[in-house]
């Protein structure tokens, strides 16, 4: 199966541009919010200091987001496929092999008739081989579409990340 950036090429581009887009939106807000606290009344140093504190917390994050969203989908890509070994497609093919090895090389150079294929235990292995194929085509498939969503999950959070930051940085807007 294909993966998300071959069906949905201009997926990822759009997603970079709103990020961009959003990311001088956001440094706006933090200014905002800066000014907001300053000016609301008397406060004391250390509720300045926090406020300087937290825009810049915030200010770095919108200026590594990209490369720790990089990080980040790289490792969970790396952890499902090498560490976790998850190919649902292959739950047929580790059926056979189990199958195999638990008879073992019983077979013998003597020729069989299909009459011989026929019987109880060959029925029983044919019924549950094609069992184990149809669940693992059906987990292959929802795999896959559940790789589709986490993919455009991770690419819209990308895209909407700086917004919401800034809407952290403006006491009004730290609710949304």
């Amino acid at each position: 199966m294909n993966d998300f950036n071959t069906l949905f090429p201009n997926f990822l581009n759009q997603c970079t541009e709103m990020n961009r887009v959003l990311t001088p939106i956001a440094f706006v807000l933090l200014a905002i919010g800066i000014v907001s606290s300053t000016v609301t009344g008397r406060r004391s140093p250390s509720a300045y200091l926090r406020t300087i504190g937290r825009t810049f917390a915030f200010a770095a994050v919108l200026s590594y987001l990209p490369t720790w969203s990089n990080e980040i989908s790289t490792t969970i890509d790396t952890t499902v496929r090498e560490t976790l070994r998850a190919d649902p497609a292959r739950v047929y093919d580790r059926y056979q092999k189990a199958l195999a090895l638990k008879k073992g090389d019983t077979s013998s150079g003597g020729s069989k008739s299909w009459w011989d294929l026929l019987d109880a235990q060959a029925l029983f292995e044919m019924f549950i081989s094609g069992v184990m194929w149809l669940l693992g085509f059906l987990a292959s498939v929802i795999v896959f579409y559940a790789y589709l969503v986490q993919k455009f999950i991770l690419y819209v959070g990308f895209a909407l990340a700086p917004i919401f930051i800034g809407f952290l940085a403006v006491r009004t807007l730290h609710s949304i």
